[in-house]
């Protein structure tokens, strides 16, 4: 039985990680299409559901968050797509901003192959999601609410979390966590990034998912061997 080729979209005018993109996702695996500015590609998503959006960091902000909110409207065909910003080292400090309005990480373009090989395959094959139901307590003035929110996970993986919550946030908000749950060593602490809402998804589930970014202490270890103890990862729960 065949796979149905994942869809690429690559923004951006540079031939040489055009090309190179062409040899680490070649098809039938992959369906490449391309968009020469942030204006193309905000017409293309609207109607494309790309697995993958690749957008050329060109330090114009405006148009990279005006194609982000294109990406994440509740009515969005690539409302779970991938969001991936390339930017030449230079620039990096300018571009991090951008992980939190959207974006789930950012590439060199010009890395050598070995290195973003490496770093495609970890877009493209995130970590294992696990379907626990994890106790969340949050500090409610984070997410623009007040008091302090009791919610749960539907998936955990040691990179993020799909929280159940019934209001609305902003995507790119940070805050602080606490994670509890039977057979934890104790509880984990750190804090996310929310990196996309679930509200009326195909999820059929209101909340949103949310990456780590800071562990306290050892907490990350923690989570880590208590993911290793569960049951196999969830096949199809999408994480962020």
């Amino acid at each position: 039985m065949e796979t149905e080729s994942r869809q690429v979209l690559i923004t951006g005018t540079s031939s040489s990680f055009h090309r190179r993109a062409a040899q680490l996702l070649p098809p039938p695996d992959f369906d490449l299409r391309y968009a020469t500015d942030t204006s193309s590609a905000t017409a293309m998503v609207q109607k494309t559901p790309f697995h993958v959006v690749f957008v050329e960091y060109d330090g114009n902000n405006g148009p990279i968050l005006e194609l982000v909110k294109n990406l994440r409207w509740s009515g969005s065909p690539c409302r779970e797509a991938i969001a991936v910003l390339l930017c030449a080292s230079d620039d990096l400090d300018d571009a991090e901003e951008h992980l939190h309005s959207g974006f789930s990480r950012i590439l060199n373009p010009e890395a050598p192959d070995s290195v973003l090989a490496k770093a495609l395959d970890a877009v493209l094959n995130p970590e294992k999601r696990y379907p626990l139901r994890a106790l969340v307590r949050i500090n409610g003035e984070d997410l623009g609410h007040q008091g302090v929110v009791m919610t749960q996970t539907s998936n955990l993986s040691t990179t993020g979390m799909l929280v159940r919550f019934d209001k609305h946030v902003i995507v790119g908000t940070r805050f602080a966590f606490t994670l509890e749950a039977p057979g934890l060593a104790k509880a984990v602490c750190g804090t996310a990034s929310v990196v996309r809402l679930t509200l009326g998804s195909s999820e059929r589930l209101d909340g949103f998912a949310a990456r780590f970014s800071h562990f306290e202490g050892d907490d990350m270890g923690h989570l880590k061997k208590f993911l290793a103890s569960q049951r196999p990862p969830a096949k199809a729960d999408p994480g962020p």
